[in-house]
């Protein structure tokens, strides 16, 4: 893979930025990185240019993107479990028996912020007026203000009570907007003033972001405007709170009929297996139409053995551990070409033996761990906007619509019966092994229920305090203004 000069340094420093989250740090602690990079300060385009990649680079690590936003939003559902065989990581995540002192809140909650603090660093820095408004500058800005948007959004999802329960929670997320200051205290917002921050946040960047990327890794307008439909239709829940879902449904018709040529759906069976699974790097993995966003690899610059997904999803993993229940597979229509994703059963040692799948390859041509990590593709506007259908009343038009799709992977003809859960059982089996399944559940209030393969917490209500992670010890111990989540 042949690195462009933004690339690279998204590289360079996303390797600095996997040593240094290796330590156990809270955000509050750790001065951010880019002030030793930059001699001077940041005081030209390319400056801040630098100070961006920094930002990307947070986004990219064990603790955001690359890793846990996915593994957390597949194992705190019903699709998968940990194996009986595996050596230690996310059994506490699996049977979800985490506590505000374990590490899978701290880990997501200081990584997440930790990506707050580099972009403010970017979004707050003022430079001379002949550099301050130019359209490098704006676009430069509007990625960062896009990386924040996200970050607090991935925040609401795991730290706040579905907005299905109540916009008006007074359980929203710290909203720090400002430059890093260790003495800065701040309360927790609203939930709907939380999501009002992520919103103009995110508008900025529909409006001010390039329209394209060198790569995929670069957050474009077309980026903007999905995670715009996503949060609005998270916002509405299962009723369409607030006319949410209508505005999901418009963000999502500007993803699907409005986004630049480099934006698309495959529907080709040959090309859409290889997506996933092809060896060839450069050939079938980089910079896809079907690809929003994603995040970079090379042979010098992965998250390894110990982080990249490959590594516990991969049959050849070093970590293998992560399957898929039988009883889902099960769910499959005999002719799905998505079948094709499966990669037999899992060690004797778990009753039932459960499934591995083939998204995450450990290996490609550039060798191990180097396969790009998609974590959004422009088939999820489509359920985006099926869902969105159903909730404002066009039932018919989203049940055409997904047999439609539906009829493209070889899967089931739906009735229409329950057209919610129609959409998004289809949904389930599309998006397996990439971290979608918590936030539909959530999203609409449905329980999670572990048919087998489960230690504890095998049936948990959209009420269980466990659909809401506690707000890390370590982040209460030195903020007094934040309130502790109910039943923690």
């Amino acid at each position: 893979m042949k690195l462009n000069k933004i690339n690279k340094f998204i590289a360079i420093l996303f390797g600095l930025t996997l040593i240094l989250n290796s330590c156990t740090d809270d955000r509050l602690d750790v001065k951010p990185e880019i002030d030793n990079m930059l001699e001077g300060g940041i005081q030209t385009p390319e400056d801040l240019q630098k100070a961006l990649n920094n930002a990307y680079a947070n986004s990219a690590t064990t603790t955001t993107f690359g890793t846990n936003m996915n593994v957390y939003g597949e194992l705190i559902s019903d699709n998968a479990f940990i194996s009986s065989t595996n050596d230690g990581y996310f059994t506490g995540l699996s049977a979800m028996t985490w506590t505000d002192a374990s590490g899978e809140p701290a880990d997501i909650w200081a990584g997440l912020y930790r990506l707050v603090r580099e972009a403010n660093l970017v979004i707050n820095t003022q430079l001379e007026p002949e550099y301050e408004t130019t359209q490098e500058v704006r676009e430069i800005k509007a990625q960062a203000r896009i990386l924040r948007g996200l970050a607090y959004y991935s925040l609401v999802q795991y730290f706040s009570p579905s907005p299905d329960l109540g916009l008006d929670s007074q359980y929203g997320i710290i909203i720090n907007n400002v430059l890093y200051d260790p003495n800065t205290l701040l309360p927790r917002s609203t939930l709907a003033e939380s999501f009002a921050a992520i919103i103009d946040d995110l508008t900025y960047g529909a409006a001010n972001a390039p329209e394209t990327g060198e790569g995929k890794y670069i957050l474009t307008k077309t980026a903007a405007n999905f995670l715009l439909a996503k949060v609005h239709l998270y916002m509405g829940g299962k009723d369409n709170k607030g006319g949410n879902s209508q505005l999901a449904l418009e963000y999502a018709n500007k993803v699907i009929f409005e986004s630049p040529a480099a934006y698309g759906f495959i529907n080709d069976e040959e090309e859409y297996i290889a997506y996933f699974t092809s060896a060839d790097n450069v050939a079938d993995q980089e910079n896809k139409i079907e690809t929003v966003w994603e995040i970079p690899q090379d042979v010098t610059f992965n998250l390894s053995v110990n982080a990249h997904l490959g590594a516990f999803y991969a049959r050849t993993g070093q970590h293998r551990s992560i399957l898929y229940r039988d009883s889902f597979k099960d769910s499959f229509a005999t002719g799905d070409i998505r079948n094709a994703l499966w990669d037999g059963q899992g060690p004797t040692s778990d009753e039932p033996r459960g499934n591995f799948i083939k998204k995450w390859q450990r290996t490609n041509s550039e060798g191990p761990f180097t396969q790009n990590i998609k974590v959004f593709r422009m088939t999820e506007a489509k359920f985006i906007r099926m869902e969105a259908l159903a909730k404002t009343g066009q039932t018919s038009l989203a049940l055409q619509e997904l047999n439609a799709f539906s009829a493209l992977r070889g899967s089931h003809t739906y009735t229409g019966n329950n057209i919610l859960n129609d959409i998004l059982k289809e949904k389930q089996i599309e998006f397996m092994g990439e971290g979608q399944r918590y936030n539909d559940l959530k999203r609409n209030s449905l329980p999670i229920i572990k048919t087998t393969n489960c230690v504890a917490n095998c049936e948990v209500q959209p009420t269980d305090r466990l659909f809401v992670m506690p707000i890390p010890f370590a982040e209460i111990n030195l903020n007094s203004l934040v309130v502790q989540n109910p039943g923690w």
